[in-house]
């Protein structure tokens, strides 16, 4: 048997990689297939949330005129005072005046200092009439008016503290909670005694020109405390 004739291959030009290049090569592929395919998911659900979200509106600057300050006039606000409409009575001796409302007209009567012979100029209260020489039940307010020339204030007032002390222990309506406070009668310095007499009447107490000026206060009800406050700030004392 003649042997046959095979045709020879030529030698192939492609390089053959080792066994340790084919192994590192093959991860490197599938790698690269794993970020594209990530990358791909990614940019979707990206651009998916971005046309989710409303446009963004950009408001137009606004410019604001500057005006000079001396071109700017203020406007005058006009408080009416709580008294406009009030009366003012003036004291016969020209001691003092000072403004009531309307609601207060001269009535009845309302105790005094406890000493001294202090003399009663006024009485104001919120009713027409009154029974003489009554301390209540009404709104109102008594002045009164005592010679200083014998004792300094500070002995006169603690004067009238024994003696209105004395006055409600004999009646058997003192309590021990009497006290003294600092105030301010119109533009004088004074003392309010309340709290040591029995017929709970306040009494206010300013020197002028040696002479003692009493405001003696009573109330039934109310908001008279206000009212009185107003009156006291309006008080005027005359050379």
């Amino acid at each position: 048997m003649e042997p046959q004739n095979v045709p020879l291959q030529p030698p192939s030009t492609e390089p053959v990689l080792p066994k340790a290049h084919r192994s590192f090569f093959f991860p490197l592929i599938i790698g690269g297939i794993v970020i594209i395919f990530v990358g791909l998911i990614g940019g979707f659900y990206f651009g998916k949330r971005q046309m989710s979200q409303p446009p963004i509106s950009v408001s137009p600057t606004i410019t604001v005129p500057t005006i000079p300050i001396s071109q700017i006039k203020a406007q005058r606000i006009i408080i009416p005072n709580k008294t406009d409409n009030w009366k003012t009575y003036s004291d016969k001796n020209n001691i003092f005046t000072f403004k009531y409302p309307p609601i207060l007209s001269e009535c009845c009567g309302i105790a005094g200092p406890a000493t001294g012979k202090a003399v009663r100029v006024v009485t104001f209260g919120d009713v027409p009439v009154g029974a003489p020489g009554s301390d209540g039940p009404f709104n109102g307010l008594a002045v009164y008016v005592d010679d200083a020339s014998q004792a300094s204030f500070s002995t006169y007032i603690e004067a009238e503290i024994q003696a209105l002390i004395n006055q409600a222990t004999v009646i058997g309506n003192y309590n021990g909670k009497g006290y003294r406070e600092n105030v301010k009668i119109g533009d004088m310095n004074g003392v309010l005694l309340q709290g040591y007499s029995w017929d709970s009447i306040e009494r206010y107490y300013v020197e002028v020109n040696n002479k003692i000026v009493e405001i003696s206060k009573i109330k039934k009800a109310g908001n008279f405390d206000q009212t009185f406050n107003h009156i006291l700030s309006t008080f005027k004392f005359l050379d």
